[in-house]
């Protein structure tokens, strides 16, 4: 999510995955998690999210409310 995203996101107290660290963290290694064409996810890129998304539901990884930062 942007910075202005993430801003109204925790401003209203809203919970979400922030999928930035793990998708850096991927990037590091040359894998290409997005369409160069429209920046929207590719196949790599929503697996990583997907890991993410198990991880929350299996308790090991909270979501971000209020600039505070998650696992």
């Amino acid at each position: 999510a942007s910075k202005a995203l993430r801003g109204r996101l925790d401003q209203y107290g809203i919970e979400y995955i922030n999928a930035i660290p793990a998708y850096r963290e991927k990037a590091k290694s040359g894998a290409e998690l997005f369409f160069p064409t429209d920046g929207h996810p590719n196949a790599l890129g929503y697996a990583v999210l997907a890991e993410l998304v198990a991880e929350y539901i299996e308790g090991e990884h909270e979501l971000q409310a209020n600039g505070e930062s998650a696992q």
